[in-house]
C-alpha cells in the first residue's frame, strides 16, 4: 500500500519572530503554515506570536497548537495533524553568492574538508572553518554535476554538464588530467577504492568505469534493453575488504573493483545494477510508477536495499534479493520530482522539486518507511532549496547545499 507524505511549509521568518516575541515582553509578531493539497490546494495557518513567556495563538484555526521542542524542532498540530520543522545547526556561505551551489562532498582526513560545486562551473575546496583552501574558478564550461573527494583528501574528482570530469589537485591547484568520453552532461561519479579508478554516469546513456592514471575509459556499461536509456543518477555499493593496491589478473588498469556494484537510475523509470568486476548487468528494477527514475540510493547499514525517486514524487525500497516487486512506496506531496535521496542511520533524506527537504525514519527491522512523523528541514531566514545532500563520515550530521551558495548542516541527534 503507497502511503503519502503531506507538505507544510513554514514562514522562513519563523525563528525571527519567536525571537522578537521573547526579547521584547509587549511586542506581537507572527508568521504562517502553509499545508499542501491536492489540485495545488493550499490551506494557510496564520500564527500571532506574544511573550513573555512566548505564547502562540492561530488567528485563522484556533484549535491549532505551535510548539518549541528542543535541538531546533518545533512542532504544529494543523487540523489535527502534527508536522515538525527542523532548522539547520550551522549555516553560512561558501563562494560567490551570485552563483548557486550544486554539489557538496566532505572527507575527514586531516581534519574534515569540503568541496563545492556550483552552477557557475567552478570548484572550490575548504577547511573545517570553512576558510578557502584552493579555487579552480571555471574550470568547467558549465554547470558542476558531482564532486568528490578521493580519499586522501589530496585530490578532487569533478564532473559537470560540459560532458567532462577533470582529477583536480588540492595542494597545488592543477588539473592533472582530465576524462573525456561522454556525449552529454554527466549525471553521477563514484570512486573505487584509494581513486585510480573511478565511475561517471550521464545522460549519453552510459556508466563508465575509467583509469585515472592514464585517463583512459576501461569500460562503458549500459543496458541490455536499451543502450540510450538516459541515466539521471548513479549509486556505488562498494567492497570495502576488496584489494586496492594490486592490479586484478585479467583486468588491466583496474584495482580494487572486485564485488563492487554500481546502481544506475534511469529515464525509462527502471534502475539497474552492475557488477563493476565481471562487467555484467546482474540486476533491473522495473518501471513499477510509470515515471522516469530520478535518484538512487542504497541503504547505509544493509546494502541489499535500495531507494529510488522518481519524476512523478514518488519513492520506493526494494530488497536487491527480491527485485520484482517494490517493499515500500511512498508519495512526496502532489508529485513532486525526486531531486536527491540518502540513506543516512535511520534516516532517509529527501529532497523534492529541490525546495521540499525531509528526513523520514526507516525501521531497519522491519523495513518499514515512517510517513506520519517526517522531519521537514527549514531555513531560519529564506526558503530552502538544497541541491545536494552529504553525510560526514562518523558525524551524525546531514549537509546540504543551494541556492546563494549557503549550505546547511543539520544535526541528527534527537
Amino acid at each position: 500500500m503507497m502511503e503519502k507524505i503531506t507538505i507544510a511549509q513554514i514562514d522562513p521568518g519563523f525563528t525571527e519572530a519567536i525571537s522578537q516575541a521573547a526579547n521584547h515582553p509587549n511586542a506581537q509578531d507572527g508568521f504562517y503554515i502553509n499545508v499542501l493539497g491536492p489540485q495545488d490546494r493550499v490551506n494557510d495557518f496564520n500564527f500571532t506570536v506574544a511573550g513573555k513567556p512566548v505564547s502562540f495563538e492561530c488567528n485563522n484555526h484556533p484549535e491549532s497548537v505551535f510548539e518549541v521542542k528542543k535541538n531546533g524542532l518545533y512542532r504544529a498540530t494543523l487540523d489535527g495533524q502534527s508536522y515538525t520543522f527542523k532548522t539547520a545547526s550551522e549555516k553560512g556561505t561558501m563562494g560567490d553568492t551570485s552563483s548557486n551551489l550544486k554539489t557538496i562532498d566532505v572527507v575527514e582526513s586531516d581534519g574534515a574538508k569540503y568541496v563545492t560545486g556550483d552552477s557557475d562551473g567552478s570548484v572550490q575546496v575548504y577547511d573545517a572553518t570553512h576558510t578557502p583552501l584552493q579555487y579552480f574558478a571555471n574550470i568547467h564550461d558549465s554547470y558542476i554535476t558531482s564532486t568528490r573527494f578521493f580519499p586522501s583528501g589530496k585530490v578532487v574528482l569533478s564532473a559537470s554538464s560540459d560532458m567532462r570530469l577533470k582529477v583536480l589537485s588540492v595542494e597545488d591547484g592543477s588539473n592533472p588530467r582530465t576524462l573525456v568520453g561522454h556525449r552529454s552532461a554527466i549525471s553521477g561519479t563514484a570512486i573505487i577504492g584509494r581513486g585510480r579508478n573511478v565511475l561517471s554516469s550521464s545522460s549519453d546513456g552510459t556508466i563508465r568505469l575509467w583509469e585515472c592514471g592514464s585517463g583512459t575509459n576501461i569500460h562503458t556499461f549500459t543496458r541490455r534493453e536499451n543502450v540510450a536509456d538516459p541515466v539521471s543518477s548513479m549509486f556505488l555499493i562498494p567492497n570495502d575488504d576488496s584489494n586496492v593496491s594490486n592490479p586484478v589478473q585479467g583486468h588491466d588498469n583496474e584495482y580494487g573493483t572486485e564485488g563492487n556494484i554500481v546502481l544506475g537510475a534511469y529515464d525509462s523509470g527502471v534502475a539497474v545494477a552492475f557488477d563493476v568486476f565481471s562487467k555484467n548487468q546482474i540486476m533491473q528494477l522495473p518501471n513499477e510508477f510509470l515515471s522516469s527514475c530520478t535518484a538512487v540510493s542504497a541503504d547505509s547499514t544493509n546494502p541489499n536495499y535500495i531507494y529510488t525517486g522518481y519524476a512523478n514524487g514518488m519513492v520506493a525500497q526494494w530488497d536487491m534479493r527480491s527485485p520484482d516487486a517494490s517493499l515500500e512506496k511512498i508519495m512526496v506531496g502532489e508529485s513532486m520530482a525526486i531531486s536527491d535521496i540518502k540513506h543516512i542511520e535511520d534516516k532517509l533524506a529527501i529532497s523534492a522539486n529541490w525546495e521540499v527537504n525531509l528526513l523520514v525514519g526507516v525501521d531497519n527491522v522491519t523495513r518499514k518507511i515512517d510517513t506520519q512523523n517526517p522531519d521537514i528541514l527549514v531555513s531560519n531566514d529564506h526558503f530552502l532549496s538544497i541541491a545536494h545532500y552529504c553525510d560526514r563520515n562518523g558525524v551524525p550530521k546531514l549537509i546540504g547545499v543551494g541556492d546563494d551558495s549557503v549550505f546547511y548542516e543539520y544535526s541528527l541527534q534527537f
